[in-house]
């Protein structure tokens, strides 16, 4: 099946797992609308989980993490203003250009991201389990708690503050910087196959694609802080986010790396993992430290 094909049939198989839940969340009898929204969540990935099952291909869940945000935070727009518009569009811009930059690394349903096949091989009597629970719902519940602090101030209603205009541009920028870690990135493999990419933004950082992840849903957080400091127990969903790209997505890349670019070690010493800046005025401060 040919690229164009695949995307046509995950695009239908998402509107109706779309439709699926916005009935399920108008339908269900709980009072809470968190509850709603979550249950309603958890069915819409089920519904994925299906397809990925049917079609043998568990990619069929990546599109997942930025697609179901926005779709989440239009349903709680109720009464249109200005500054629910202002959130939406940081959410939107970040959501439209993670999708695109799936869509253009997606080769068709034939193609299984290499992480879920070592998964796979790793776990094979389990592989249903570790699909279901470890590369959908686990994602799934984390995206879900770190979009909290959007949907808090989204369904309250709030006034944006000096501070909450800074962290709408932040949200921005962040995504901007995924945007242009992303296109180097492609850019140099599309040149350069198989050697250690160390140009543009990655010369600063190891991963400048997920500090700007990680930097957008941060934004998020400091939004609704700026709103209203009772926001603060949403900090859980961003904190199990960072907990996630630290322990398993980060580790998972870089063994990957040093094991087939021997020059990735020498790499890894002169960048930092995260922060794209320069590494020797860190090491400089370390140094004057310990005099």
């Amino acid at each position: 099946m040919n690229k164009r094909a695949s995307l046509t049939i995950i695009a239908i198989i998402y509107l109706f797992g779309i439709a699926l839940a916005v009935w399920s969340y108008r339908m269900l009898p709980y009072e809470s609308m968190l509850l709603r929204l979550f249950v309603a969540d958890i069915i819409g990935t089920l519904w994925i989980f299906l397809w990925a099952t049917v079609l043998k291909n568990a990619s069929l869940y990546d599109p997942y993490w930025s697609v179901a945000p926005p779709v989440i935070l239009i349903g709680l727009v109720g009464t249109w203003s200005v500054s629910k518009g202002l959130l939406l569009m940081v959410v939107g811009f970040w959501s439209i250009r993670l999708t695109l930059n799936w869509a253009i690394e997606f080769k068709g349903l034939a193609h299984q991201d290499w992480r879920y096949d070592h998964y796979k091989a790793r776990y094979q009597r389990l592989w249903p389990l570790v699909n279901l629970f470890g590369i959908m719902m686990m994602p799934t519940v984390i995206v879900f708690a770190a979009l909290m602090p959007a949907v808090f101030i989204m369904a309250d209603g709030f006034v944006f503050s000096p501070f909450t205009m800074v962290f709408v541009l932040t949200g921005l920028i962040a995504t901007v910087i995924q945007w242009r870690s992303d296109t180097e990135l492609r850019a140099f493999r599309k040149h350069s196959p198989g050697s250690v990419m160390d140009q543009g933004l990655w010369s600063l950082s190891r991963h400048p694609n997920y500090f700007g992840e990680l930097l957008f849903w941060g934004s998020l957080l400091l939004m609704a802080l700026s709103v209203d400091w009772a926001y603060a127990y949403s900090s859980v969903g961003f904190i199990a986010m960072v907990v996630l790209f630290l322990v398993i997505s980060i580790p998972l890349m870089e063994k990957r790396q040093r094991f087939k670019k021997p020059e990735y070690e020498t790499y890894m010493k002169r960048t930092n993992m995260l922060l794209p800046l320069p590494k020797e005025p860190f090491k400089r401060v370390h140094k004057l430290r310990n005099k």
